[in-house]
């Protein structure tokens, strides 16, 4: 029985929420970025691995378009996430101000924040994936100003894989999008 206030998703398997976050879906991307690079690494793996388990299972399950164009995505995701351990590395030699390693309005993990992000409808995961990328390149940009090559072609690389990502789940969510309610 639905109680008052909850939540209701459109497809019992992909909501448009992220389940456990508090807080605007708009602010999630930015939150995530503010974390330090390593947190964002291993965020990103998480992220990646789920997309690409579930383009396993769907490719299992006979739907062998969405299932490589998910893979794909994941594969991207996860290409991006060492190019964040090069800008940690070089971020850290330098001895800056550290960040924080959590997300703001989510408790839990960022394994479990990736595992809720990739459970979205696909559009709401495009979306996320575009914010964040462009959040990334932005965030390099600024590291134009300050003389550190490394971190900002670590950072472009990292975005330029996310964009990669991007484009494989808009194929994706065009593969759902009739099925969807």
């Amino acid at each position: 029985m639905e109680q008052i206030g909850q939540k209701v998703p459109r497809h019992p398997k992909h909501p448009d929420y992220v389940i456990g976050y508090r807080g605007p879906r708009a602010l999630l991307a930015p939150r995530v970025v503010q974390a330090d690079f390593n947190a964002r690494s291993n965020f990103l793996y998480e992220f990646g691995l789920d997309i690409a388990k579930q383009g396993v299972d769907d490719d299992l399950a006979g739907r062998k378009k969405l299932g490589r164009r998910l893979v794909f995505a994941g594969c991207y995701l996860l290409h991006a996430q060492p190019e964040l351990r090069k800008a940690a590395k070089a971020y850290d030699q330098e001895r800056p101000v550290p960040r924080p390693g959590l997300v703001l309005g989510y408790r839990s993990s960022l394994r479990q924040l990736a595992h809720n992000i990739g459970r979205m409808s696909f559009d709401k995961v495009v979306l996320f994936v575009r914010q964040l990328s462009a959040l990334i390149r932005q965030e390099a940009e600024e590291y134009v100003s300050r003389n550190k090559a490394t971190v900002r072609k670590a950072l472009l690389a990292a975005a330029q894989f996310m964009e990669m990502a991007e484009s494989q789940l808009v194929l994706a969510w065009r593969i759902c999008q009739p099925y969807m309610p």
